[in-house]
């Protein structure tokens, strides 16, 4: 039998591994908008699904879970802990992901033959993880890439419609503003 923060571990990797997928596997499906949208929201939803799990367990387990992976700078690694505090984090993440990438699966379809469908499902992927880095980062060095992370790809998303100009001011606005709150 695993022990419970083997389970969790399983978990996130699992979590990691379908947001990656959902950033990857639409631009695999050209010239289909509607296939790239789905495919995208299924793997926000599988991934929002196992953050579920993933954040309920953090929550009733009595140890947290920590891993680490060693980077070439020395004395800095990119470490991640599951404690109680995160665990809510990510269970409020994965909980409002399910919803929006559900809400996406019809949402998309405007977005059809104007901007790329593809880039928007793997972005709404690739935030989602982003945030769900930010609240598990366990050392300045790992949390400080993931907020930047978080923050160039909620620019993008915020920056679809970029042909109007009050979106381009608000993704100038919105980008300024995630800067000025990492200083």
């Amino acid at each position: 039998m695993l022990a419970s923060t083997d389970g969790m571990l399983i978990l996130l990797l699992l979590l990691l591994a379908s947001y990656a997928v959902g950033v990857v596997l639409p631009f695999c499906v050209p010239r289909k908008p509607q296939m790239q949208g789905m495919v995208g929201s299924v793997c926000a939803c599988a991934a929002s699904g196992i953050g579920i799990a993933l954040g309920i367990s953090g929550l009733v387990d009595s140890e947290p879970l920590m891993a680490s992976v060693a980077s070439s700078i020395p004395l800095l690694a990119f470490a991640v802990r599951l404690d109680p505090l995160a665990s809510f984090f990510v269970l409020t993440i994965s909980l409002a992901g399910l919803a929006a990438s559900i809400y996406a699966m019809g949402y998309l379809k405007e977005f059809h033959g104007r901007v790329s469908v593809a880039a928007l499902a793997a972005l709404t992927n690739a935030f989602l993880l982003s945030m769900t880095l930010v609240v598990i980062a366990d050392n300045g060095f790992f949390f400080l890439i993931a907020w930047e992370l978080m923050s160039l790809v909620s620019y993008f998303l915020v920056v679809t419609e970029h042909e109007k100009a009050d979106v381009r001011y608000a993704g100038f606005f919105y980008l300024v503003m995630t800067h000025v709150g990492t200083a």
